[in-house]
């Protein structure tokens, strides 16, 4: 999920960091990322929600 991260921190898109963390889908990747980060993929790529 990490790597997710990074992704999004670099402007890619939600969908990119999907792929790069195994998920076929954005539901279940969204769903997952905000359990571990507390925010949604949109969220970070825009730089809120963490820390």
């Amino acid at each position: 999920m990490t790597e997710a991260l990074s992704v999004l921190a670099g402007g890619g898109t939600p969908a990119q960091a999907a792929a790069v963390a195994g998920y076929a889908g954005q539901a279940a990747f969204g769903a997952a990322f905000r359990e571990v980060f507390g925010t949604t993929p949109g969220q970070a790529r825009a730089g809120r929600g963490l820390g």
